[in-house]
């Protein structure tokens, strides 16, 4: 399967279509319906792909020798994490393995994101991000991330108000201070979002790509598309 560069078609009319042929993205088998993180049924509860603290890392206990598998957990989640704050909706607060940055920030759209802190699992920065989560969101709001065109001037004033709140986790405060900042590929900004596209009531899609921010594809009818919502879906792709 060759990767598609979606860059070289702004601008362009482009054709999509469900195959509906749908693969679980932890065992690749092809199934009917896919759970949490692209997994089947079976791999729901078994794939270290959708273990509770995916979605909420102060639950991870792989520091404690415990997980679906360990040896993906040591790879993933015993090793150099981060807390963060960016800005997409709104400033918000979020846990990232190290090795991930900057496609983190890219893939949720984010215009700004600075590190807060440094830590060596991922179980201290969930409980970082759980003290934080009381003072910053913690979810983007879609709709109004994908109308922010503009960074926010600095997020070292939101890192310092964060840092107030972290006298218990002093050791991990990262003294990188870094606002890194971000655009995205636009032949034209859009002038509204009617609505996003759903290829469960749709079976072929065309229209204009006008431009891409995180995981969203922009079309010049107002519609936009969120590539990652059908991960483990085959698409055919036509230009």
């Amino acid at each position: 399967m060759n990767d598609i560069h979606l860059n070289t078609y702004l601008g362009q009319p482009i054709h999509i279509t469900p195959t509906h042929r749908i693969q679980c993205s932890s065992c690749k088998k092809w199934v009917k319906k896919l759970f949490r993180m692209g997994c089947c049924y079976p791999c729901f509860y078994s794939s270290p792909l959708a273990s509770p603290c995916i979605i909420s890392p102060e639950k991870c206990q792989a520091h404690l020798g415990i997980g679906r598998d360990m040896e993906w957990e040591t790879t993933h989640h015993l090793s150099p994490q981060i807390v963060y704050l960016s800005y997409t909706s709104h400033v918000k607060v979020g846990v990232t393995q190290a090795s991930n940055i900057p496609s983190r920030w890219i893939d949720q759209g984010a215009l700004n994101a600075i590190i807060v802190c440094e830590t060596p699992n991922r179980y201290i920065a969930g409980c970082i991000e759980v003290l934080l989560k009381s003072y910053f969101h913690d979810k983007t709001f879609w709709k109004k991330m994908l109308c922010c065109a503009e960074p926010l001037s600095s997020l070292h004033e939101s890192k310092r108000e964060a840092l107030s709140y972290l006298s218990d986790y002093s050791d991990y405060i990262s003294s990188n201070d870094t606002d890194y900042t971000f655009s995205y590929p636009f032949v034209k900004q859009p002038t509204k979002i009617t609505s996003s596209l759903s290829l469960d009531a749709c079976d072929d899609f065309r229209d204009t790509l006008i431009g891409m921010k995180g995981q969203y594809l922009f079309f010049e009818s107002g519609i936009v598309f969120n590539i990652n919502k059908y991960i483990g879906h085959e698409l055919s792709f036509h230009f």
